[in-house]
């Protein structure tokens, strides 16, 4: 009894640490079966709009080489750079598939990362998945933004459309108008500071002209 046991935990726990699944001739082999994310690379907490980058690990143990195809799927699958969609592997090559997911949604999300390979001799092919489950928060500055209102998705390419409200385009006219007419204020006043200082230069020279007329007036009278 404790030897069934203890194959059944052993079982469970190759079942965990490394997915395997057996068509025909092939095998597929992926180290990280299932991944949960809920932190970035400085260990705080993700949220909408962040970008990490993480890998799985692929083996062939086959005795053959094979193609492998890479696609991603789920609730963030358009949100999905793979580096490596197309690729072949030798006998026994491990390779590291790397991508970079978005956090385009906040709570939990479940995507996937999927694999197949092909026997380029007989055509034959086996597929398997990694899962991605991700646990994010809301980010109040995206969400201001809305920087996720219009998106377009393409399967084949990572690609966001970022667009503005109507209200967000009215606020920045109007700091932007604002900032306009203190500028002009200030403009204003330092014409009518500028103007009122050559007037009164203006002023000052015609009496001393006046004052220099008078004087030479008067020593013409007393000469004569």
């Amino acid at each position: 009894m404790k030897m069934v046991r203890l194959i059944l935990v052993c079982t469970l726990l190759a079942i965990i640490f490394s997915y395997e699944l057996v068509s025909g001739a092939l095998t597929i082999t992926l180290d990280n079966g299932k991944m949960v994310l809920s932190k970035n690379e400085k260990g705080e907490p993700l949220k909408t709009g962040d970008v990490i980058e993480k890998y799985i690990t692929v083996r062939n143990v086959n005795e053959e080489k094979v193609s492998v195809e890479v696609s991603s799927s789920g609730d963030l699958g358009d949100y999905i750079e793979i580096m490596d969609k197309k690729f072949e592997m030798q006998p026994g090559e491990v390779k590291k598939i790397r991508f970079k997911i978005k956090i385009a949604k906040e709570g939990e999300t479940e995507s996937k990362i999927n694999v197949k390979f092909y026997s380029p001799s007989e055509k034959k092919g086996v597929a398997l998945s990694s899962v991605i489950v991700v646990i994010a928060e809301k980010n109040n500055f995206f969400d201001f933004f809305n920087f996720d209102n219009n998106e377009e998705k393409n399967s084949n390419e990572f690609s966001e459309k970022k667009s503005f409200g109507l209200v967000q385009i009215l606020i920045f006219s109007m700091i932007g108008l604002l900032i306009i007419l203190i500028f002009l204020f200030f403009v204003s006043k330092n014409l009518k500071k500028n103007r009122s200082k050559i007037d009164n230069e203006k002023d000052s020279y015609e009496k001393n002209e006046v004052l220099k007329n008078q004087i030479k007036s008067k020593k013409s009278v007393k000469r004569q």
